[in-house]
């Protein structure tokens, strides 16, 4: 990131230090900046793309998108035929016929699970995430949970886990629970986290179904 101005958090960028910084194109998430696009729109040319709640097709179609509003469409198109050559990659270490899995954002007042409409992982009333409760996730009774934390935070389920239902869980009884780190898995889109997501899905044994490597296994 050596070089690069810094103008802010995400969610509260600096208008001055955007403006300052003479940009020649702004891209913008139509969730995260619903409220401030139009002011971006005033500095410099923007476009706004719905990444924070997009599939992995739909942020396949923004990095072409992009590739071409910055004159890369090349550059663009080969890191997508690089992505399925990844994805290819995954699938040859996969573990067939693995048990269902459950993945979440686990924060310390909530459990978020990803459905397969979402980047990481059926659409649940148009969404691709959605909350669930302790007895929620019992009743989904997941062979494999997959939990994405974050290192400065006590996830809520570090107080599930003291209760007796975390226990009848069929995952915890096999010792399948991950926990991979949030900002790697859910806050990075596109094909650069991809590449680090393969790679910790890999080293991790999560797509082999074998017990969690160290550092991935959830220890409340």
């Amino acid at each position: 990131m050596g070089g690069i101005t810094h103008t802010g958090s995400r969610g509260q960028p600096s208008l001055e230090a955007m403006a300052a910084a003479r940009p020649d194109l702004i891209l913008a998430d139509a969730l995260v900046h619903r409220d401030s696009a139009a002011g971006f729109a005033r500095l410099a040319p923007t476009a706004v793309f719905p990444s924070r709640r997009a599939d992995l097709d739909e942020l396949n179609n923004q990095t072409l998108q992009i590739g071409r509003l910055v004159g890369r469409e090349a550059a663009a198109r080969q890191l997508l035929a690089d992505q399925k050559t990844l994805i290819a990659k995954a699938r040859a270490f996969a573990r067939k016929n693995a048990p269902t899995f459950v993945a979440g954002v686990v924060t310390p007042t909530s459990f978020t699970v990803h459905t397969q409409g979402s980047f990481a992982v059926p659409v649940r009333d148009g969404q691709t995430q959605f909350e669930t409760s302790l007895e929620g996730l019992v009743a989904l009774n997941p062979q494999t949970p997959v939990l994405f934390t974050a290192p400065d935070e006590k996830p809520v389920t570090d107080t599930w886990a003291k209760n007796p239902l975390w226990q009848k869980l069929s995952a915890v009884k096999r010792g399948r629970v991950y926990t991979f780190e949030r900002d790697d898995w859910t806050r990075g889109r596109g094909p650069t986290a991809l590449k680090l997501m393969t790679a910790q899905a890999i080293e991790s044994r999560f797509l082999q179904d074998a017990a969690p490597a160290r550092g991935y296994q959830y220890q409340p």
